[in-house]
């Protein structure tokens, strides 16, 4: 994968990641966390879900989506790929 198309996927992945996350703490609060869970977000996770994303599998798994980019080494769904 090129790194421009590569850096654009981590982009959208940790875009998703956001999202769902900050869905849940919405669930978990009963309020829209707003703009501010996002830059929250990015503080205290952005640096780690970095170092994850260059070791995951989902860097070059058509199903990141669907699972919400878990940022795992070994996941079943990426060797459903494969098969």
């Amino acid at each position: 994968m090129n790194k421009q198309k590569d850096y654009l996927k981590k982009i959208h992945a940790e875009t998703k990641k956001i999202e769902i996350d900050k869905w849940y703490e919405g669930l978990r609060t009963h309020n829209d966390p707003g703009e501010k869970y996002i830059y929250s977000w990015i503080d205290e996770h952005g640096e780690e879900f970095h170092i994850k994303w260059l070791n995951c599998k989902c860097r070059t798994c058509t199903k990141s989506d669907i699972c919400g980019y878990s940022e795992v080494e070994q996941c079943d769904k990426y060797n459903e790929d494969k098969e």
